[in-house]
């Protein structure tokens, strides 16, 4: 049995890739012996020679740039199978027809007859499987697929098929345009490495994955592989395609994967297929194109897995853009330092990460390392040296998980400008510090501090001695959308500069909930540090994270906005400077928004420096905001005895809540420099107090040291007294009869000439059960007579004596007062202000303006007074009093009086 089933067999093998590797081929009858053998057919069949340790392939059909190949048995074990005559050929097609799959352990070589490798691209297929041995090589010039298809498809629709191969095939001139698979795929797994590269990971990281061409399976520079089949599975299996293309995809069902030709060879379209597998990485496993130029990587499966220090990388070495790499999928898991990256090592730029997991993505764990630990982790970097830019990583899933030491870094150690990160997820969540086999914290190597445990973080930190400012760099560095994220238990995310750049911003959109809590475990041999989100220049004073005490750039802005923030048992949300250097330019600004902000058990949100301006600080709190045992607010500057002005805080909220004898503090202090500005504005306060100094209990503060200290200013509204605008109701009921119009008797006042007018509220109601409502419920200004005296004199409207805005109680109250004031017709309705109901988003009000009737509009002929039956509004707004009805033109034009009141004639 050959060294491959040993290897599948070893300790290091799991169950479960054993069982994807090794399930199907166990109930099969495999070769005791290496055999290649071909069929019958083909129009000119293929031809095996044995020569030595070597099989010969010659024969074949060709059809213009393809030349076909069908073997019955394609199993050369760690022999070398060399292609020949390979010379007028633009692609060499082979299928295995037998129903066994390939072993494949020694070089597979594509020759022309001058014994040159030939350019040609190379196609295997067999649906029965593929097995990649430790020693398995590639000897090809251009592009190769190998699949576990059924058939492949071609441009004018005909097919070459494995499954059902035909005594007399088509075949075609055409290109290859798809592989069509099966109901149940084959797996395909590649055990090809490097025993060279395995044994140095520092060549790892220097590109020699890349730099060699027998590095497992491997093509030349910009060149294609392509690995299509059932589950694929990497027990320590390499592909390299140097700034190439790589494609490794696992289809479950029945379906059609297209294949369309590329300047890099083949890419490959999956959207005709509906069920996809598993791809599992393990051992070292290995994809890489690196090179020149980043190439690019694609990886499509349901399940695609990452254990026991596997890469996926598309580094660029030169002067090039780094590479692509894709992975798309329902899980993506990166354990045991597993690594996704696409770097520059050179003045190329960094490339671009797109992870998309319809379910989960989650990266936890870290290995030791001879030189340190080594995180699982996704990481576009500028490596030392590079002067490249950064590249980007978009990462986008319904569950990200950092766990036990799991990054994402956007690190730049050399001189380049540094990348962006952007997340869109519905739950986040970073926990805990990379952990050893007895569940100790890891200690890492940051800043020469080999107490400090590997947290779970997502980063973006700049080294070196770039002088790029942020109006260089990307606005957010990194960006996060979510509904809920929680970072806990000593991990962070955080944006930092280690010179005398400035560092990233950070921005987080959470729709409902951000939660920063609690400390990583402390140990003998590492330190207890704090769960937080920070953007700091050198760390961050009052917090283990101190860095580089002599970076000089400022630290980043960071603003979040989110439905509930919580900072508890120690956490931090922080802007900082750690710098003491007169020259630092200090803490970046702090800005969130929330519904509701709780700050409980030292919980601390900051924007402190060591010297320098302390950031401002912004908290808008919709309902509450609540500080608990020993949590602070705070801007203050110079905590180093140095100089720097305090920042400012803005709080606003709707109430703020505190314990006056817990400690918590909202500061703003300075030493030698001025106090900062703490402006509140809150409905109410109460449990902590302004004070001109610290003091036990809880306090807001704005002093310095030896400067002028600050202000404090908190904001209420105005008191509100409850009785204001309310009017006082009517004690009795409405007389229902005093609403119903009656017959004036012929011995009445108005029969006799001593007319009166008498103007009575209804609410609304019109004059009697048989009339109609009044739609437009226009108050009008009533005229009045003259003294009996002058009765012949024109009759004039008596203008308003003020405007007033009246709501409903109001008019009943006037009108109230009417009916019991003959004199009360002079009703002030003018200029009447319609208000908006309460909530009514817009509060401005809209005067409803009457115009008064002009004195010719009133004007009368000298004769008896004539009671009104009617009233019209003219096209100006007048209104006129009618003796007699005439036909209405529509419903509003008049509204009749009461019938029966006129005198006897």
């Amino acid at each position: 049995m050959s060294r491959f089933f040993s290897f599948l067999k070893s300790s290091a093998v799991q169950p479960l890739r054993l069982g994807l590797c090794l399930g199907l081929w166990l109930s099969a009858a495999l070769p005791t012996t290496a055999q290649v053998r071909g069929d019958t057919t083909l129009p000119t069949p293929t031809q095996v020679q044995r020569q030595g340790n070597e099989f010969e392939i010659t024969g074949g059909t060709q059809q213009g740039g393809n030349l076909f190949h069908s073997f019955e048995r394609f199993s050369p074990g760690d022999r070398t199978v060399t292609f020949r005559n390979v010379d007028t050929v633009e692609r060499l097609i082979t299928r295995v027809t037998g129903g066994t799959p390939s072993e494949i352990n020694g070089i597979l070589r594509l020759l022309q007859s001058d014994g040159q490798i030939s350019p040609a691209d190379f196609f295997l297929i067999n649906p029965s499987g593929i097995l990649f041995g430790e020693n398995a090589r590639l000897d090809v010039g251009g592009s190769v697929i190998f699949s576990t298809a059924e058939r492949i498809r071609f441009a004018d629709g005909t097919q070459f098929s494995a499954r059902n191969p035909q005594a007399s095939p088509l075949l075609t001139v055409s290109i290859p345009t798809g592989l069509q698979f099966g109901p149940a795929p084959a797996p395909i797994v590649n055990a090809s490495f490097s025993l060279a590269a395995n044994f140095s990971r520092p060549l790892r990281r220097t590109g020699y994955f890349g730099a060699s061409r027998y590095a497992g399976l491997s093509v030349l520079p910009d060149r294609a592989i392509a690995l299509i089949g059932g589950n694929l599975d990497f027990p320590g299996g390499e592909i390299t395609a140097p700034g190439g293309r790589i494609e490794l995809g696992s289809v479950a069902q029945a379906g059609t994967v297209g294949l369309v030709p590329t300047a890099q060879g083949w890419s490959v379209d999956y959207s005709n297929v509906r069920a996809f597998g598993q791809i599992h990485l393990a051992g070292f496993a290995d994809i890489s194109a690196n090179g020149d130029r980043g190439g690019t990587v694609r990886l499509r499966a349901s399940e695609i897995r990452l254990d026991e220090a596997s890469y996926i990388s598309a580094d660029t070495l030169g002067s090039l853009a780094g590479g692509r790499i894709t992975i798309r999928g329902d899980r993506l898991t990166l354990l045991n330092g597993s690594q996704i990256f696409a770097n520059t090592r050179s003045s190329g730029p960094a490339g671009r990460i797109d992870l998309l997991a319809t379910s989960q993505i989650q990266i936890l764990g870290a290995v030791v390392g001879s030189d340190g630990p080594e995180s699982s982790g996704v990481f576009v970097r500028v490596q030392d040296g590079a002067t490249g830019n950064g590249g980007r990583i978009v990462l986008t899933t319904r569950q990200l998980n950092l766990l036990d030491g799991g990054q994402i870094s956007l690190d730049t150690i050399g001189n380049g400008r540094p990348g962006s990160l952007q997340i869109l997820a519905d739950e986040i969540n970073i926990a805990g510090v990379a952990l050893d086999g007895q569940g100790n914290p890891i200690a890492g190597d940051l800043a020469g501090d080999l107490n400090f445990p590997v947290p779970s973080t997502l980063s973006a930190a700049i080294f070196g001695s770039q002088s790029f400012q942020s109006t260089d760099a990307i606005p957010s560095q990194i960006e996060i959308q979510t509904r809920r994220l929680r970072v806990q238990d000593g991990a962070t995310i955080q944006t930092s500069t280690f010179g005398v750049a400035d560092a990233g911003n950070l921005s987080i959109w959470a729709s409902e909930r951000v939660e920063v809590q609690g400390l990583s475990p402390a140990t003998p041999d590492t330190r207890a540090v704090p769960a937080g989100i920070f953007s700091q220049s050198g760390g961050t004073p009052g917090t283990p994270y101190i860095f580089a005490p002599g970076a000089t750039g400022r630290g980043g802005d960071l603003s979040i906005a989110t439905g509930e923030l919580v900072v508890r048992d120690g956490a931090y949300i922080a802007t900082g400077s750690f710098d003491a250097n007169p020259n630092a330019l200090g803490a970046g600004n702090l800005t969130l928004a929330t519904r509701s902000a709780t700050l409980e058990n030292q919980g601390n949100i900051v924007a402190n420096t060591n010297s320098g301006v302390g950031g401002n600080l912004s908290l808008t709190a919709q309902d509450y905001l609540l500080l608990r045992r020993n949590s602070q607010i705070s801007t203050s500057a110079g905590i180093a005895g140095q100089g720097g002005d305090g920042g400012n805080i803005t709080l606003q909220a709707d109430f703020i809540l505190s314990v006056l004898t817990e400690n918590n503090d909202i500061t703003a202090n300075a030493f030698t420099g001025d106090g900062g500005a703490v402006n509140i504005f809150t409905r109410g306060i109460t449990g902590i107090l302004p004070q001109p100094q610290l003091t036990p209990q809880s306090d807001i503060t704005a002093t310095s040291e030896r400067g002028n200290s600050g202000t404090i200013t908190i904001t209420t509204p105005p008191s509100t007294d409850p009785t204001q605008g309310v009017t006082e109701l009517p004690a009795a009921p409405v007389d229902a009869s005093r609403l119903i119009a009656q017959r004036c008797a012929a011995s009445s006042a108005i029969a006799a000439d001593r007319s009166a007018f008498v103007a009575t509220g209804r609410g609304g109601l019109p004059p009697g059960p048989n009339h109609a409502f009044d739609l437009p419920s226009v108050r009008v200004p009533w005229a009045e007579s003259a003294p009996a005296s002058s009765m012949n004199a024109p009759i004039h409207a008596r203008p308003p004596a003020q405007a007033a805005a009246l709501d409903a109680a109001n008019l009943d109250a006037a009108n109230r007062d009417a009916a019991n004031n003959q004199d009360a017709a002079s009703l002030h309705t003018a200029n009447l202000t319609v208000l908006p109901p309460p909530d009514d988003p817009d509060s401005r009000t809209s005067p409803l303006t009457l115009r008064e009737p002009s004195d010719a509009a009133l004007s009368v002929a000298s004769r008896p007074l004539q009671e009104a039956r009617g009233w019209r509004q003219t096209a100006t707004g007048e209104v006129i009093l009618l003796a007699n009805l005439p036909e209405p033109s529509r419903f509003q034009d008049v509204q009749p009086l009461p019938p029966g009141c006129a005198a006897p004639g």
